[in-house]
């Protein structure tokens, strides 16, 4: 599960971030948005939506604050007792595009070559081997090699001009009720991607020459120097 954030370069610090935030970093460079660690399945105050403006927490869960196209009153927007006045848009005013399309069986960070036993098929006993040239790796594998997608389009300058004059006072907001977002961290979400099954995993160090072998439950087997395949 994705959704669209600016991402930093990881660095030579790889080792002291917290893995949701390496791994997103290791990941973001693919294009697909800020792939989310924890994706907390099924808890609605979580679930990512078009207009949430939200952050990642220190555990790397995804926290929103309110959503701009959910009227003041609605759940959403009183989960933390906000009762402030802010800028809502019309959701009438955009277009929403839903889309469905076909990914690759895995998303690799540079350095990382994916070679799948036979076709692999997520109800087979096949193999798939993750081998690494990097120290440090992130995958996320996507077995139905299917994902959900919802973009909203607006008018050239609409959104941009939006943040620009919120911003800061969405940063307030999440200061005066203890939230518990960094500065400058909070985010506005026009687009997700979104898959039923997924596997993800990050190696901090030590990854280099080695090969991961998974099958559909998980890991199986890690194996030391260059890869056979």
């Amino acid at each position: 599960m994705l959704c669209h954030r600016q991402s930093d370069s990881l660095g030579d610090a790889t080792h002291e971030r917290p893995p949701w935030e390496a791994y997103a970093t290791l990941l973001s460079p693919l294009g697909y948005g800020y792939p989310r660690y924890y994706p907390q399945a099924g808890n609605s105050q979580h679930e990512i939506a078009i207009g949430d403006v939200a952050f990642f927490e220190p555990g790397g869960q995804y926290i929103r604050i309110l959503n701009v196209f959910q009227p003041a009153t609605s759940a959403v927007n009183t989960c933390f007792g906000i009762t402030d006045p802010f800028e809502r848009l019309n959701i009438e005013d955009f277009a929403i595009e839903d889309l469905t399309l076909q990914m690759p069986l895995v998303l690799g960070s540079e350095g990382v070559t994916a070679v799948p036993e036979k076709g692999w098929d997520i109800s087979s006993n096949d193999k798939l081997y993750l081998h690494c040239k990097m120290d440090y790796a992130a995958f996320m594998m996507l077995p139905t090699r299917t994902v959900k997608v919802q973009k909203l389009h607006a008018p050239e300058g609409t959104i941009e001009s939006f943040v620009s004059r919120n911003h800061l006072y969405w940063n307030r907001l999440g200061a005066d009720f203890d939230i518990g977002q960094r500065r400058n961290e909070v985010f506005f979400v026009t687009s997700w991607m979104k898959t039923t099954h997924w596997l993800g995993g990050i190696c901090y160090a030590g990854a280099r020459d080695r090969t991961f072998t998974f099958d559909r439950y998980g890991l199986v087997k890690v194996s030391e120097g260059p890869s056979s395949f």
